[in-house]
């Protein structure tokens, strides 16, 4: 398995057993002003590749590539936050529109798509909408939309950011991480 290790600069490589292998340290070049790592949700593609994503100014994101210990980036329009991966595609959400993207990652940049998808092919679509986490999942045997109520405090005028990070497995379960933080901890 990989770890992004920010504070190192480098990718760290262990395996299954939790051993060290080897580091990838990450060239200047991919560094915002050459100091800064500034990627997020790392996926492990099918390929064997790594790709994270990181947004750079207000139009645009670099995407970030590790492929046979090589690591390269490259910019492209677009304000888009990737979320997960059907081993071959990324897949996120606009910043501006909320639109779903797909991204080939040898191709950037990405194209709007109607659903996210799992590493087993099937569709699905998490948003949050209010207080609630919509989860919708078309291809289920018996087609569904759940629902996840979204509480921080009891007091209504706690203001709190929610997100989510999701990853799917190769049997297409859908794996969600929801997390949220109030404005000020003074309320809470």
């Amino acid at each position: 398995f990989w770890i992004m290790d920010a504070a190192k600069q480098r990718a760290a490589v262990f395996d299954s057993g939790g051993s060290y292998l080897e580091e990838i340290l990450f060239p200047e070049d991919v560094l915002v002003d050459g100091q800064y790592f500034q990627y997020q949700m790392p996926q492990a593609l099918d390929d064997g590749s790594i790709a994270a994503g990181g947004l750079r100014d207000l139009d645009s994101v670099a995407l970030l590539r590790i492929v046979n210990g090589t690591i390269s980036s490259s910019t492209f329009e677009g304000a888009v936050s990737w979320a997960t991966t059907d081993g071959t595609y990324l897949y996120g959400l606009g910043f501006e529109d909320g639109k779903t993207y797909q991204l080939d990652p040898n191709q950037p940049p990405g194209v709007p798509v109607d659903w996210l998808m799992t590493r087993a092919g099937t569709r699905f679509s998490v948003t949050i909408e209010g207080d609630e986490v919509v989860v919708r999942l078309p291809d289920a045997v018996v087609p569904m939309t759940r629902t996840l109520q979204l509480s921080f405090s009891e007091d209504p005028s706690v203001i709190a950011h929610a997100a989510i990070e999701m990853e799917t497995g190769v049997d297409g379960t859908i794996f969600l991480l929801l997390y949220g933080a109030p404005e000020s901890d003074e309320t809470v």
